[in-house]
């Protein structure tokens, strides 16, 4: 990290120098800078460059500029880790307008904010848990292909804990996050799915069976037919 840091302060500096200053290239620089004092623990650090980063890449850009949208992304993030959920949730609504306008709602950069927002949901740390809101923003991004909102969305409609839980739905979003290769639900589902409750996992199976790609018993136990058909469905050779 002390190489990198050093890396971007001198391009920083050596972009002060120039005709104009290059705004937008600093802003960058000092996003990068931003990243690495928050993997220190340094958050204070890191929001007071982030926040010039922005001021900067507004200054070159305008505001509406995607770039601009995606450094509030990033801020939005950085208030998240700090546990300022509420400012967070207002910067992260405000760049994802721009980010869908500029880009369109496939993009990545308009995925992984709509993917922040919608953890911010789920968890409802310094906001109004809203299930539902969680929801649609993980589906906006499943939408797009996105494993890890499918994941999320089957955890949301397997927790036993939920009056309008839907283990059916659950199962569905877990074949679709394993066809996108995400690491984590073939992890869990490899390792028996065992903090997932009995009617998820009979769902899972009857799922597999609907694919053809099991033709055990409907037990609940994901047992090696089933892995199997995880390994299949992810891909690999059994």
């Amino acid at each position: 990290l002390d190489e990198a840091e050093d890396l971007y302060r001198e391009v920083i500096e050596i972009n002060r120098g120039q005709p104009g200053g290059r705004l937008a290239t600093i802003g960058h620089h000092l996003g990068n800078l931003s990243r690495i004092q928050a993997k220190r623990g340094s958050f204070a650090q890191a929001e007071t460059l982030r926040k010039e980063s922005c001021a900067l890449t507004d200054q070159a850009l305008g505001a509406s500029h995607w770039r601009s949208a995606r450094c509030r992304s990033h801020w939005g993030a950085l208030l998240t880790e700090g546990g300022r959920y509420a400012e967070a949730e207002k910067l992260l609504i405000e760049s994802h307008r721009v980010l869908q306008e500029s880009l369109g709602p496939r993009h990545k950069v308009a995925e992984m904010t709509a993917s922040r927002l919608a953890a911010l949901y789920e968890t409802g740390q310094g906001v109004n848990q809203h299930r539902l809101e969680a929801i649609k923003w993980y589906r906006s991004c499943a939408e797009s292909g996105n494993g890890s909102a499918m994941f999320r969305l089957a955890k949301i409609y397997g927790n036993a804990d939920e009056a309008d839980n839907d283990p059916k739905r659950a199962a569905d979003y877990i074949f679709r996050a394993l066809k996108a290769n995400e690491q984590q639900a073939k992890d869990e589902m490899l390792a028996g799915a065992q903090t997932w409750s009995q009617s998820f996992r009979e769902e899972f199976q009857k799922k597999l069976q609907a694919e053809n790609l099991y033709s055990g018993p409907i037990d609940g136990i994901l047992g090696s037919g089933t892995r199997q058909a995880i390994q299949i469905i992810a891909g690999e050779n059994t």
